[in-house]
């Protein structure tokens, strides 16, 4: 078995866009329950692919001998400036991650239970954050609660979405960061049925063996992974594979019994360009490069509806245990982390549609249609985009804010009839636009 895997994005978000009711006229609050969209630009040179296999690596842990502890290197510098975006501690599935004590994830309360059931399988399971996240710090309190020596766990960052992440799946693409019941550490790439090693198992002075906890943290900064166990570097590996993507919580090992206690992720409020030459050098590629600016959408202009609003940025805050957009009063917003204008990616634009007390930006966007153009202006340019889809999705679909390979626009505001015990709006009213070249 093995261990662990947009930023923004990537952070813990609401695995719905429940909260986008409050983009409507019912509920008094200005803030949109959604989730998060980062879009930096991907890493230029591939440093090489890691070999492949098809065995778990925590397999492999289990059938080789104990081999002598290797020395750490020394702590490394402070975390560049970053902003709590989940403190989990499992007391409530407010965050709705997977849950069955029938199956191989579930709340204990406190607390958060993998119990790989199957031989041969592990348990993978993503954080309820659907969209991508960038440069991200993630960390977690892990214990083995029982099974046979030889069992792993670990975080998984980058992760692309591509399979369930519902602690039953076998495939994805993702990284993992793990440590092991027997004091071993390694770093791995899921790609889809296989197995890409970035660092095999490795003995670590700095891991607690058997039924003690360790504390994981890994930085997942460009194209560095940085793993951090019990407050000592151990790790940092370089790999472009994967720019972007989810996070989640891993186990591994036939029996193994594991508690999840504690999962933060931060995210950084800006990359430092040599972040990753910061860090132990374990290895010597070339420094990361600077992240391209986030240039916020200050202006939106919709000629077919005489729409031209001003536009602020939407920040990320707390409410009701979900991490939100709020959305500004009469002005659209555009949201954190999200891609900025004429960027590749998904630049996400949420207004109320009717309000009394916040305002009605979007109250026409209904009657926007496929070919339409949509300006959108920042300090220094305007962006035209055309209209390619206008479409009514579910409360719960989260689809419309994913991240897009080429620049992209969504305006996003509430549809449907009202739901008065929900306080929300059934539906989603979505205007997804394409950068005009």
């Amino acid at each position: 078995m093995r261990a662990v895997l947009r930023p923004l994005g990537t952070l813990l978000i609401l695995a719905s866009l429940a909260g986008l009711a409050l983009l409507a006229a019912g509920p008094p609050g200005g803030s949109v329950e959604t989730t998060l969209v980062t879009d930096p630009s991907r890493e230029a040179a591939q440093l090489g692919d890691a070999a492949s296999q098809t065995s778990s690596p925590t397999q492999e842990l289990s059938s080789r001998a104990s081999e002598p502890p290797a020395g750490e290197p020394p702590p490394t510098a402070p975390l560049p400036s970053s902003r709590v975006l989940l403190d989990e501690e499992f007391a409530d599935n407010r965050m709705r991650w997977p849950d069955d004590s029938h199956s191989t994830a579930w709340i204990s309360g406190p607390g958060y239970r993998l119990v790989p059931r199957e031989p041969g399988r592990f348990v993978a399971v993503n954080a309820p954050i659907p969209v991508p996240l960038g440069d991200v710090v993630v960390s977690a309190t892990f214990h083995k609660l029982g099974g046979p020596p030889g069992g792993g766990y670990g975080l998984i960052v980058r992760d692309q979405h591509t399979s369930p992440g519902d602690g039953v799946a076998q495939g994805g693409q993702f990284y993992v960061l793990e440590v092991s019941d027997r004091g071993d550490i390694g770093v791995w790439r899921r790609d889809s049925d296989r197995w890409a090693d970035l660092l095999t198992w490795t003995p670590s002075e700095a891991a607690r063996q058997g039924t003690q906890a360790n504390t994981l943290e890994v930085w997942a900064i460009g194209q560095r992974l940085t793993l951090f166990l019990n407050g000592v570097q151990v790790a940092s590996q370089m790999d472009a594979a994967l720019p972007t993507g989810g996070i989640g919580v891993f186990a591994g090992g036939d029996g193994n019994d594991v508690q999840v206690d504690r999962l933060s992720v931060r995210v950084l409020d800006q990359t430092p360009a040599l972040v990753a030459d910061a860090t132990m050098q374990l290895s010597t590629p070339d420094p990361t490069p600077a992240p391209i600016p986030f240039r916020p959408i200050t202006r939106v202009a919709i000629p077919s509806i005489s729409l031209d609003a001003p536009s602020v940025p939407a920040q990320l805050i707390k409410r009701g245990g979900s991490i939100t957009w709020e959305v500004p009063s009469f002005k659209i917003g555009h949201a954190q982390d999200t891609a900025s204008a004429g960027r590749a990616g998904n630049a996400v634009l949420v207004g109320h549609v009717t309000s009394r007390n916040m305002g009605n930006v979007f109250e026409h966007l209904g009657q926007v249609r496929v070919g339409d153009v949509v300006q959108a202006f920042n300090a220094q340019q305007r962006f035209d985009y055309r209209v390619v889809n206008v479409r009514t999705v579910s409360r719960g679909d989260v689809s419309v804010v994913e991240t897009t390979a080429t620049p992209s626009l969504t305006l996003l505001t509430c549809t449907g009839a009202w739901l008065p015990l929900l306080n929300d709006y059934a539906e989603r009213l979505a205007v997804r636009a394409e950068l005009v070249e």
